[in-house]
């Protein structure tokens, strides 16, 4: 009996909570204004055509070096799935 008790008093608490309003007027700060983060001053170096030409060559060589790895482990593993149930469709005739 007292735990139906225990779950009407909750539910009327929680009523109770509704009611009440979360944040007050005037009670927090803006924290994302212009006047509390000052504009961040950032030096990048600049890269010449030739530099930025580089850049493009290495990362396109790396994404090729990368696709080409992933595509030979696929390969390996399905190929060593395919022998794997090929050994055990062949042993399982056997034992039958």
């Amino acid at each position: 009996m007292s735990h139906s008790y225990d779950m009407v008093n909750r539910v009327r608490q929680n009523k109770a909570l509704l009611g009440r309003k979360k944040f007050r007027v005037n009670h927090r700060e803006n924290i994302h204004s212009d006047e509390n983060n000052p504009h961040t001053e950032y030096n990048f170096p600049q890269a010449s055509p030739d530099d930025l030409n580089k850049i493009k060559m290495g990362t396109s060589y790396a994404n090729y070096l990368n696709a080409k790895q992933s595509t030979l482990i696929f390969i390996l593993c399905m190929a060593a799935v395919a022998l794997l149930l090929f050994i055990i469709i062949n042993y399982a005739s056997i034992i039958k």
